[in-house]
């Protein structure tokens, strides 16, 4: 999967938890403070800054 389908799936996500199963299921860590970030805010919105940053995917 490529970053830009990433995002359309994690855009697609009915709720946070959803979003981050997504996110995780790509093989995308996120630090605790990325986590953090996420739960105090809106979800689609700093997952997608979050992902802005990242250079590519792990190959699984």
């Amino acid at each position: 999967m490529d970053m830009n389908n990433l995002i359309k799936d994690i855009e697609n996500s009915k709720n946070a938890d959803e979003a981050l199963k997504k996110l995780s299921s790509s093989g995308i860590k996120l630090t605790d403070d990325e986590l953090e970030m996420i739960s105090g805010s809106n979800y689609l919105d700093t997952i997608i800054k979050i992902l802005k940053h990242v250079k590519h995917i792990p190959s699984r």
